[in-house]
């Protein structure tokens, strides 16, 4: 009887050892194919995860340093630099309290919220903020330093600001610093960009490693003159307004610009 039992656990073995040999061979096919179903589902849903986790934020600028010179701090809350107080509406002056230029008849640029605003009183001061060297009726809110006025000397340094010529619009802008870089530097600089057209990224790159604000911004404005369809360039003029708290707002309607650029 013993023998019995022994010889037919035996027989079972041998006849399920087949089916056991299947089932391995089987689970050996089926894992790898489960293993990348459920890596492609985790990949899947990771994406999707992140695509649902992404919300449009603000480019911020990489920060430039060198543009501002002066020693005053641009972090205040309360005070904007260039900017009027009193009566009217505030007039920004678009630029660094103190900042360089290459050309001896630079752009000048501000702002004003008054659109109404047609003309503006420009000075151009001494060093000691009261002596006059030179001022002009000028409309609208830019105007390049012209030819024939008094020059400007490689080398020395200059204030300007600007009123709204009826003076119940506005108070004049606390005046900026302009300094007219000269020396070796200057030297230096015009070796690099002489060879340069006039209206070129090149040569507004160049301007901008160098820190020179106000021929940098006038390049740029040039160009997005020229070619108002191309929304790398307002993108290029929001980074270096972004560089000054007085031009982040131009910043923003630089960026804005760009994304609607023939308009």
């Amino acid at each position: 009887m013993m023998l019995y039992l022994r010889y037919h656990k035996a027989k079972i073995a041998v006849a399920a050892l087949p089916v056991l040999l299947a089932a391995k061979v089987l689970i050996g096919q089926t894992t790898p194919a489960t293993s990348a179903q459920n890596s492609q589902s985790s990949a899947t849903s990771h994406s999707q995860t992140a695509t649902d986790g992404q919300r449009p934020q603000r480019v911020h600028a990489k920060k430039l340093d060198g543009f501002e010179l002066s020693s005053k701090s641009s972090d205040s809350a309360t005070q904007v630099a260039g900017a009027s107080r009193g009566l009217g509406t505030e007039t920004t002056l678009l630029a660094p309290y103190k900042g360089k230029a290459y050309a001896v008849n630079p752009l000048f640029q501000w702002s004003n919220p008054n659109g109404k605003i047609k003309s503006y009183k420009f000075r151009l001061l001494a060093p000691d903020h009261e002596s006059v060297l030179y001022e002009a009726d000028v409309s609208g809110t830019s105007w390049r330093y012209p030819q024939d006025a008094p020059p400007l000397k490689p080398g020395s340094s200059y204030l300007w600001t600007v009123q709204p010529s009826i003076k119940a619009l506005g108070e004049a802008a606390e005046p900026a610093e302009i300094v007219i870089e000269g020396g070796d530097a200057r030297t230096n600089l015009t070796d690099k960009v002489s060879s340069l057209p006039e209206w070129s990224r090149e040569r507004a790159e160049i301007f901008v490693e160098n820190r020179i604000w106000y021929d940098a911004i006038e390049v740029y404005t040039h160009l997005i003159a020229a070619t108002p369809s191309d929304s790398q360039l307002f993108e290029r003029r929001a980074e270096l307004y972004d560089q000054l708290p007085q031009t982040s707002q131009a910043a923003e309607n630089d960026r804005s610009r760009a994304a609607t650029p023939h308009q």
